[in-house]
């Protein structure tokens, strides 16, 4: 019953999206940790440019392979909209997270904390921060839908 659901199906929060990703390239040539979060929209990317394949325009998400590359990590990428099912949609951002469902929405800070806000008191300029960055990507995902390109 965490965050009032049963089972993990249904959740956005960290501890379902939250997910070690480790690549293995033939040849294990390549060793390294990115500290910072990435997401499985860029796995596709990281795979095609590693097979020397240019990614395909309209294409959302970024080559992890010059990030594994640096010897330090240049931060987090940009904010990727996460949404699933009955309406729930969701953002991380630095060291933040929203997750809007058509019941609530909640924010909490991801450096360890627990704690999920359901009101905008202890952080007003980030709650609204946040939640209009969100509805900008959704808005922005929903426009870039029209028709997806040949598989």
């Amino acid at each position: 019953m965490e965050h009032d659901d049963l089972g993990h199906g249904l959740s956005l929060h960290p501890e379902t999206t939250h997910v070690p990703l480790m690549i293995r390239f033939p040849g294990g040539k390549v060793h390294a940790r990115i500290e910072g979060a990435v997401g499985l929209v860029d796995l596709a990317p990281t795979i095609l440019e590693a097979l020397g394949v240019r990614q395909p325009g309209g294409m959302q998400g970024e080559s992890l392979l010059g990030r594994m590359a640096e010897a330090r990590d240049p931060g987090s990428p940009p904010a990727y909209l996460m949404e699933h099912g009955y309406g729930t949609t969701g953002m991380r951002l630095g060291g933040w997270m929203i997750i809007a469902h058509r019941r609530y929405t909640s924010m909490a800070r991801l450096d360890g904390c627990t704690s999920w806000y359901q009101d905008p008191g202890r952080h007003p300029i980030m709650w609204m921060y946040l939640r209009e960055r969100l509805a900008i990507l959704a808005i922005a995902s929903r426009a870039a839908l029209p028709t997806p390109p040949p598989a």
